[in-house]
């Protein structure tokens, strides 16, 4: 199993699709620092399931999402896919070659694949889990890696060798195993809790369900007497019916006389209204043609006028045209005039140019000759010396020797002064130079100050713009709950309304009904009562079946409400005589009992209506509440004989006759008052809400505004920054240059001050021996003087010579320059002319184009006037038409008015008709009601049925209930005795049978699961306890192997010394954390914190490295571990990673020469556009046939030059 290919696209810097595969053997990845180099061993660990986003060098992990450029928009979503070669079944999948792909987009999705396959981060853990090649493992080593290993808790080491053991795959089982006991204790425990709650319920479902079954039984008994009774009461109301249907048949035939005679007038009627319809018609015809053309005569002057509009149009665009074309021809004659100017300045440069190309012939011709002289005068003064030497040698051999002496020592003198001179001329430009470079250093030195307090400024721009997206974040999530509860506080006013409307809405259509009938009728009782919130409840139980009420006045309004609520069934009403109210109020000397224990009046909690105290006191003065029942107490008040309601929070209630009740007190919308108050707090709570909503997007609003402020100005302040890095880079490759020409110059300096003192040592000798061979010179001083004169003569023409050869060469160049300046004089003229040439064929080009438009102006004016003569002929046309409408229409008129009036007469007969017949209709509306009213009786009687017993009349069969007319005399008094007894058994849950049955069925099945769980507890505490033996015998086994390796290994590259591992708690392994304790050859042992960086790395190392010999990873990536060695450390690093390229593949990004020329395949990364990584080469080598750095960007070159061989590395490693 090995890497293949890692794939990137908009993943940090590397913005475009790019492609890296990987070799077997040793892969490096080099370029210059900040180029995206690390980006790449980022890239394999997030594909691998990596989820910290500080570990990808980030805050977040949207910022693996390349942020875009100065040139680039950000993208919207990072992927990266990486293809293993699974030839040998590596990873447990039957695949070859397995791709594992993530893509993450800026919104916070995320995406993860096998082999394009969407997939859960959990399956790629799985997959790769017991591969050695995690996100988190030893296998990868990044920046800071190192570091983390030495200085990471004991406790936190321990992972390496639970990694090289195999343990991670264990330890995942195990914590699933101990997830899963959590799950099953807290199963176990609350099934156990619903075992207790169903024991204490089937007990009592068990005597519901008695209960049950004896109310069954009476209830059926009474159900038998109803419908006999209902029966009954149909035959009566039937008898009655048939009377009342004799009479309206009689009624039906006189009517249909009287519908005969309406037939007829109404036959002529119809006859008489198509005529007139026809005339209407007519009428409505001769309008609409009328409108017709008008309107066609108001279109063709709005057409006339648009015509009109059209040609001031035209006229005015044709203005335009011909302005712009006198505009462009003038271009055109500019350009024609530049062009010929440009061409006589051509002509003359070209003139120029051929002058100074002559003058250039002359001077070098002029240079050659100067040349030639020089070189006769050089022959001549040759011959002259090779005569003063022959003429030394005629003569004596001091002579020779004094005269070479004395010239040496004077071409020495010139020579010491031209050094002088050359010298003092270095020292001004280095003094030049040196002012240059302070002053490059001192606008630095600003420009890094400015540069800082951008920073600074930036930074602190930054961190406000995160704390205004923090607060923005959290507002919206006040906002989001704020909505959140207005429409919990909505919905649960809404069902209140609900119940309210169906509740109270016959209630409230009653009460409307009966304010305009009854005169006795006083108020609604909810209308005088106002409690105090929170008590409710007290008056919800307090009046109980008079929750809803109404007050009258007299007996005689009680009966007829009585009577219609009668009629109603259908909701239920209390009636309260306002004179026949006894006064409840008790004396406060038996009040005592009840304020003793906790009770108070609820009257004190009452707001009655002005007027209504007396009243209110009547229906509840004996009622007292308290939050908690003292049943302690119980005996007093049952002995106390003062008819009083005690109401409790609690839920009991104990009536005047010394009743107990407990009222359920956890539904408390079923309470009239309750439900009101509950509506009026959620009403208040909603406004609260609203207001605080309101005021929340307003605060959201303005600190939207302010983030886009802080963003402005963030974005000003980066420009500013980029703005400032560029200049200050400019000046630092600015400062970098003078610094290297004051090298230069002060090296050319230091080999003058030589070449100085030289000459001056060389004088002094031989003025030395001048001084010895002074005697011998006198003897032949004239011809001396001769022969030196002669030689003096020709030095003097060969520096003349030199003087005009340097000032003829120095015209030569001026001449160059003036003939390099022509050339590129004539080709910017060229350009030039080119130039103007494509503005007149563009100009002349529109101006066809204008033309043509010209004409298409002529042809559009001559439509336009023919359409304009067409608009008048037709103008002309419709007003004739228009005239001969307007004469029909007036005939029409009077044809309707005649045929009006006849109309009306026979409206008159047929009205007196259908008077007589609505006097039989009323009869037979009468007879109607009657058999209504009989219907509605026995509609009673069935709805009785259904409501009760859920019976429809109509399909039930009479002969299953027989009876007797004699029979039914007292039926009424039979069904009351068995309703009364009924009633007695209070409140009973029919479906308490099918309850306490389902109950015992749960009851069982709930026993069985919990035997399952309890066996499921242990089945996995079985598994934990194995899985624990198993690791702790593979932690002490890897454990030992790792010990020893590691120390051979720290032997091997530190040339000597000790390490060891040791466990913090030897006597429980599992959980002990690992120390390393080294020893450098030479030094005690002491604290990794003491051992200097290099020491720390190959220590590590050696860690790392014992690790891969006891679990050999499928590959290895390492991210600049190399960077604290020194040369001799790196060498032995690379011998012991040479040991391990069969069996592992490794990934290495690095800066160090020797590690990249130990690489079988080399990659450049580099940022040839600024924020954007881009591989700008592979270069892969086979033995020594090319050198590092060929076919490489500048840039990753550049890391790499100059660099040794592969075979010199391995040379120096060997040895």
């Amino acid at each position: 199993m090995r890497l293949k290919k890692l794939q990137l696209l908009g993943f940090k810097s590397f913005a475009d699709k790019t492609d890296i595969f990987f070799d077997s053997g040793i892969t490096c990845i080099v370029g210059p620092n900040g180029c995206g180099k690390s980006n790449v061993s980022d890239a394999i660990r997030w594909v691998l399931g990596e989820r910290s986003a500080k570990i990808l060098r980030g805050s977040a992990m949207e910022d693996v999402i390349f942020n875009g450029t100065e040139v680039r928009k950000p993208l919207a979503f990072a992927e990266v896919s990486l293809t293993i070669d699974n030839a040998d079944r590596g990873i447990p999948i039957e695949y070859n070659e397995v791709t594992i792909a993530r893509r993450l987009y800026r919104t916070g999705e995320s995406e993860y694949l096998i082999n394009k396959t969407v997939c859960r981060l959990k399956d790629i853990h799985d997959l790769i889990l017991d591969a050695g090649i995690g996100s988190s493992t030893y296998s990868m080593i990044e920046q800071g890696r190192i570091d983390y290993i030495l200085k990471a808790d004991p406790e936190e080491r321990r992972f390496l060798i639970e990694e090289a053991a195999g343990i991670a795959k264990y330890k995942a089982k195990k914590d699933e195993s101990i997830r899963k006991l959590e799950r099953t204790e807290e199963n176990l425990k609350r099934l156990n809790d619903i075992v207790y709650e169903v024991q204490k319920n089937i007990q009592y479902a068990e005597r519901q369900a008695k209960r049950a079954e004896k109310y069954k039984v009476e209830l059926e008994r009474l159900k038998g007497l109803e419908i006999r009774r209902a029966f009954h009461m149909n035959d009566h109301i039937g008898s009655q019916k048939a009377a009342l249907d004799t009479k309206a048949r009689t009624q039906k035939d006189e009517l249909a006389r009287l519908e005969t005679i309406l037939v007829e007038s109404r036959a002529l009627l119809e006859r008489q209204e198509g005529e007139l319809k026809g005339i209407l018609d007519r009428f409505q015809q001769k309008e609409s043609e009328r409108y017709g053309i008008l309107s066609r005569i108001d279109t063709n002057d709005q057409k006339t006028q648009f015509l009109r509009d059209k040609k001031l149009e035209i006229v005015q665009q044709r203005g335009q045209v011909l302005q712009e074309q006198d505009q462009l021809r003038q271009s055109v004659e500019s350009g024609h005039q530049k062009k010929s100017e440009l061409s006589n300045l051509l002509i003359a440069q070209e003139s120029e140019l051929t002058q100074c190309q002559a003058q250039l012939v002359q001077a070098q011709e002029n240079l050659r000759h100067h040349d030639a002289l020089l070189a006769s005068v050089k022959g001549e003064m040759e011959q002259l010396r090779q005569g003063f030497f022959e003429a030394a040698q005629a003569t004596t051999r001091v002579r020779n020797e004094y005269q070479h002496y004395k010239s040496l020592r004077e071409n020495l003198d010139q020579q010491r002064k031209r050094e002088e001179s050359e010298t003092s001329r270095v020292a001004a430009e280095i003094a030049s130079w040196d002012q240059r470079l302070k002053d490059s250093v001192r606008t630095i030195e600003e420009k890094a100050s400015g540069f800082q307090t951008l920073e600074q400024r930036l930074a602190t721009a930054e961190t406000r713009i995160s704390e205004q997206s923090r607060s923005h974040a959290a507002q919206e999530d006040r906002i989001q709950q704020l909505r959140l509860s207005i429409k919990e506080k909505e919905s649960r006013l809404r069902v209140l309304t609900e119940v309210d409307e169906h509740q109270e809405s016959s209630f409230l259509s009653f009460l409307s009904e009966s304010d305009a009938e009854q005169q006795g009728l006083l108020r609604d009782l909810k209308t005088v009562l106002r409690i105090a919130e929170g008590k409710e409840w007290a008056l919800d139980i307090a009046l109980g079946h008079f929750v809803r009420s109404v007050i009258v006045q007299d007996a005689p309004t009680a009966r007829a409400l009585a009577e219609k609520l009668k009629a109603r069934r259908s909701f239920t009403t209390g009636i309260l005589l306002q004179n026949f109210l006894a006064n409840t109020v008790l004396a406060p000397e038996r009040e005592t009992l009840y304020r003793e224990s906790g009770f108070e009046p609820i009257a004190s909690s009452l707001t009655p209506a002005e007027g209504w105290g007396e009243m209110v006191m009547k229906i509840l003065g004996n009622v007292y509440i308290t939050a908690e029942f003292p049943l302690a107490r119980i005996e007093d008040y049952l002995r106390d004989d003062s008819r009083v309601f005690l109401i409790s929070q609690d839920g009991f209630l104990m009536t005047p006759d010394k009743r107990l009740f407990f009222w359920n007190n956890t539904n408390r919308t079923e309470f009239v008052f309750s439900r009101s108050g509950e509506v009026a707090r959620i009403r208040q709570d909603l406004e609260h809400l609203q207001t605080e909503l309101s005021s929340a997007e307003g605060l959201l609003e303005s600190m939207a505004n302010e983030q886009r402020v802080f963003l402005g100005e963030a974005e000003s302040l980066r420009v500013q920054k980029t703005s400032l890095m560029i200049e200050r880079e400019t000046i630092e490759t600015e400062k970098k240059n003078i610094e290297e020409r004051l090298a230069g110059f002060q090296r050319e300096m230091d080999l003058t001050q030589t070449e100085l003192q030289d000459m001056l040592r060389e004088a002094q000798e031989m003025f030395g021996k001048e001084l010895q061979l002074e005697s011998d010179l006198r003897q032949t001083e004239s011809e001396e003087a001769r022969l030196q004169g002669l030689q003096g003569q020709k030095e003097s023409d060969l520096q003349k010579h030199l003087a005009d050869r340097e000032n003829v060469l120095l015209e030569v160049q001026q001449i160059r320059a003036r003939t390099e300046q022509h050339q590129q004089g004539i080709q910017h003229l060229h350009e030039s002319m080119h130039l103007i040439e494509q503005h007149i064929i563009q100009d002349n080009d529109r101006l066809a184009f204008l033309d043509e438009g010209l004409l298409r102006f002529a042809a559009k004016e001559v439509e336009l006037g023919q359409e304009e003569s067409q608009c008048a002929s037709l103008s002309r046309e419709y007003q004739q038409q228009l005239r001969t409408v307007d004469v029909d229409l007036e005939l029409l008129r009077q044809e309707k008015t005649s045929k009006e009036s006849d109309l009306a007469e026979r409206h008159q007969a047929i009205d007196a008709a259908l008077a007589g017949q609505k006097q039989i209709q009323d009869g037979e509306h009468q007879i109607s009601m009657q058999i209504m009213d009989l219907d509605y009786q026995l509609k009673n009687v069935g709805e009785r049925l259904l409501q009760r017993y859920r019976l429809n009349f109509s399909e039930l069969d009479p002969q299953a209930y027989p009876y007797q007319p004699e029979e039914l005399r007292n039926i009424d008094e039979e069904i009351a005795q068995l309703q009364t007894k009924v009633d007695s058994l209070g409140t009973v849950n029919l479906l308490a049978i099918e309850e306490y049955q389902e109950l015992k069925q749960r009851y069982d099945f709930l026993i069985a699961q919990q035997k399952d769980l309890e066996e499921a507890r242990d089945s996995l505490m079985e598994a934990i306890r194995k899985i624990n033996r198993t690791t702790k015998q593979l932690f002490e086994d890897t454990f030992g192997q790792v010990q020893t390796m590691f120390r051979e290994y720290y032997q091997i590259l530190f040339r000597g010394g000790d390490a060891k591992l040791t466990l913090i708690d030897e006597e429980h392994p599992l959980e002990s954390g690992i120390d390393i304790v080294v020893r450098p050859p030479g030094k005690k042992l002491q604290n990794m914190s003491l051992l200097s960086g290099g020491e720390k790395a190959l220590t590590a190392v050696a860690l790392l490295f014992a690790l891969f010999r006891i679990r050999p990873s499928p590959f290895c990536l390492l991210d600049e571990v190399d960077a604290p060695l020194d040369e001799a450390n790196i060498d032995r690093f690379l011998m012991v990673l040479h040991s391990f390229i069969e069996t592992t593949q490794f990934l290495i990004i690095t800066h160090n020469r020797k590690t990249i020329a130990m690489g079988d395949s080399l990659y450049g990364v580099t940022m040839e556009e600024p924020g954007v990584s881009k591989i700008v080469s592979v270069k892969v080598r086979s033995g020594d046939e090319s050198l590092p750095g060929q076919d490489l960007h500048p840039k990753v070159a550049a890391e790499m030059e100059p660099m040794p061989s592969r075979q010199e590395t391995t040379d120096t490693v060997t040895s």
